[in-house]
């Protein structure tokens, strides 16, 4: 499901910006609350500070069940 993402995401995983780090750590982070435990094959990628804080995240994280907005 993220492979067509991470094609585009791989020069930005290489980048010295804190920011745009950051911004990528966000992404992860949200991206495992909807995929769970299907995204950890693809955060190997990360460097190792950035890898060791999503690790973090998903080993702390509570899964909440998924719940519509509205009822139809």
């Amino acid at each position: 499901m993220l492979k067509p993402i991470m094609k585009h995401l791989d020069p930005y995983l290489e980048t010295t910006s804190t920011n745009l780090r950051n911004s990528i750590g966000i992404f992860f982070k949200e991206a495992y609350k909807w995929m769970g435990d299907g995204l950890v094959a693809y955060s190997s990628k990360l460097k190792k500070p950035l890898s060791e804080e999503v690790d973090k995240f998903i080993k702390t994280y509570t899964r909440v069940p998924m719940v519509p907005l509205r009822q139809s």
